[in-house]
């Protein structure tokens, strides 16, 4: 993954189908991506023997806490951050 130029902490990837954008925080991490990228992610993480919360799958009418946050993702597919 290569930092944008706009903060250090926005990481994002592209190799083939793998299609990610990562937001990391002190002790939060924020996904967006392809299944492949999903994938590969728990894998690193598997293989390099870190220890970290179990992935949630956030979609329409769910909610997630990032950063201290309230994310709520609406049935028309806006997100509201409270």
């Amino acid at each position: 993954m290569n930092a944008t130029a706009y903060d250090p902490c926005l990481l994002v990837t592209a190799e083939g189908e793998a299609f990610g954008i990562a937001g990391l925080r002190t002790d939060d991490t924020l996904l967006l991506g392809t299944e492949q990228f999903l994938d590969l992610e728990e894998e690193e993480l598997q293989k390099a023997k870190f220890r970290a919360k179990p992935r949630t799958t956030l979609g329409p009418g769910s909610t997630g806490d990032f950063n201290g946050c309230r994310l709520t993702f609406g049935d028309d597919g806006t997100i509201m951050v409270v």
